[in-house]
């Protein structure tokens, strides 16, 4: 994605599925403990078939079993992944997609704040927002680490909406979004609460 987007387009990007499913990052794709079976599975039924070639039974009827299992094996695997997958997207609030104003930009990283409530597609509301909080929250700066999104405490009038305080790489940001100068807004994603990345 490298052009500038409006309210509507991100609010679009959030419903969509398999733009969203192609952002998730690898390690919330396989950190789960219902892979242990079939993965077990797999590797007995490999190392099984393996030891059978070693022994030269790899042409009889010992073989079957272990193939069978093989493919049982890997029709459990894909259906967990994708049944993690599908309660990872339709879980409310996994995926929000948000406009982010930079706060601080040095050569290497982009600390920005966003909002995940109601304004958070509202251009208007997260530059005055940035305003009011730019120095606030300066000693929290530089424990960020790039992808790392922290919520802020404020006075905020708006209790609906959580701000957030995000930091990426500036080369990333410039990526993804082409023309793009420091004091303009871009567009990010926040997975699970904890991790932003800018679209």
């Amino acid at each position: 994605m490298s052009q500038k987007k409006t309210n509507k387009e991100l609010a679009e990007l959030e419903k969509d599925k398999s733009f969203i499913r192609s952002q998730i990052p690898f390690s919330l794709k396989w950190k789960s403990w219902l892979y242990v079976g079939p993965v077990l599975l797999l590797f007995m039924s490999i190392f099984s078939v393996l030891y059978l070639l070693e022994e030269g039974k790899l042409a009889t009827w010992y073989v079957v079993p272990y193939i069978v299992v093989f493919v049982v094996a890997t029709i459990w695997f894909k259906a967990v992944r994708k049944h993690l997958l599908t309660k990872f997207l339709n879980a409310p609030g996994s995926i929000i997609t948000a406009f982010a104003k930079p706060v601080l930009v040095d050569k290497y990283k982009v600390y920005a704040l966003f909002s995940t409530g109601t304004n958070r597609h509202n251009a208007s509301f997260i530059e005055h927002q940035a305003s009011l909080v730019s120095s606030a929250y300066a000693d929290l700066i530089p424990q960020l680490k790039p992808g790392q999104a922290v919520q802020l405490f404020t006075d905020n009038d708006n209790s609906s909406d959580c701000l957030y305080l995000s930091c990426h790489r500036n080369f990333t940001v410039r990526k993804n979004n082409i023309g793009w100068d420091e004091k303009d807004l871009f567009a990010l994603l926040l997975i699970n609460k904890k991790k932003a990345k800018s679209i």
